[in-house]
């Protein structure tokens, strides 16, 4: 980071230039750590609100901050936070201004247009078993619902380059329920052109319509596919022309490994059958989604127990190691 506190670029800081900006007395760090790390606390962040005194207490701090900050989306919302706070309050006029950089890898994207919009929304629910991209996916849905809601778009934008509209990522699941479902192919479909709007509305009609599936009265695990496709697809309110992608979303969801966060997303029936061993990359090694759903659930819990003061964050800390080593160690 600069050493001239003004004209900070804020969507450049990671997690040791954000904090090294906490430090800083000349340009009233403490009191944006204190708005930034306040706020962070709400979410699981265990480093305490304000800048310890010594300097033993500040490492331990900025550990915690470290781990807070390896979610992607927690970095995300505390850039994003922080540059609210400078530009917002007049304590920081003639101390620090910042500024939010375009990034430069979003104006290079790869791929070829899709001209089926199928083959668009059978990529994005691509997202939900593929290894490399579930855990962000997971982000954009439980985000949505804390004060991170802010940096949903950002989410989408790291898929978006990364992924949706990068040609390396070839998702190749095809199914041939029927002549028109067996012509749908995410690989095809690389949308340079698609906006983060539309990507947000295709995703949300994608939850809608299995939603409404998976919580009709009669809808069961144990259903095949025919039934399923003449008694809750062809007959529900989804329209005519979005039938067949609804069907290949189901398809994909029900026969692959999906995490607990979407399932309760979509209403997703829990002894539906998984064949499929999707994995993907925690923090610390390779573990299945459901593994990792598991995991943070677990997680959760202890973070519920660290903030009601009930165990130490030390406590916390080793619990958190022995369930990554758990993990680490199952075949």
């Amino acid at each position: 980071m600069d050493n001239n506190p003004t004209g900070i670029d804020f969507r450049s800081l990671n997690s040791v230039s954000l904090w090294s900006l906490f430090e800083r007395k000349s340009c009233y760090g403490g009191a944006l750590a204190y708005a930034v790390l306040s706020k962070a606390k709400t979410i699981g962040c265990l480093c305490g609100t304000s800048l310890g005194k010594t300097k033993a207490d500040r490492a331990k701090q900025a550990e915690a901050w470290h781990l807070f900050c390896e979610k992607i989306c927690n970095i995300l919302w505390a850039k994003r936070f922080a540059f609210y706070v400078v530009s917002h309050r007049s304590s920081y006029h003639g101390r620090m201004t910042g500024r939010w950089s375009t990034d430069p890898a979003a104006l290079h994207q790869q791929g070829v247009v899709s001209t089926d919009v199928n083959d668009t929304v059978a990529r994005i629910a691509s997202l939900a078993v593929s290894s490399s991209s579930a855990d962000l996916l997971n982000q954009v849905i439980y985000c949505s619902k804390d004060c991170r809601a802010v940096i949903i778009d950002d989410l989408w934008a790291v898929l978006k380059r990364d992924f949706l509209c990068n040609s390396s990522w070839t998702p190749s699941y095809k199914y041939s329920f029927n002549d028109e479902i067996s012509k749908i192919n995410p690989e095809s479909a690389c949308p340079v052109d698609i906006d983060i709007a539309s990507l947000r509305e295709l995703w949300s009609t994608v939850l809608s319509y299995l939603s409404g599936i998976f919580s009709g009265r009669e809808y069961g695990h144990n259903l095949d596919s025919k039934t399923v496709w003449l008694s809750h697809i062809c007959k529900s309110e989804i329209p005519a022309c979005h039938r067949a992608i609804a069907m290949w979303v189901l398809l994909l969801w029900t026969s692959n490994s999906t995490s607990d966060c979407l399932q309760r997303a979509v209403k997703l029936p829990k002894s539906v059958p998984q064949s499929c061993s999707c994995s993907t990359v925690a923090a610390c090694g390779t573990v299945s989604v459901i593994e990792s759903s598991s995991f943070e659930r677990r997680i959760d819990a202890m973070l519920m127990l660290r903030n009601k003061g009930m165990i130490t964050k030390a406590e916390f800390e080793q619990t958190r190691r022995l369930i990554i080593h758990d993990l680490q160690q199952r075949p």
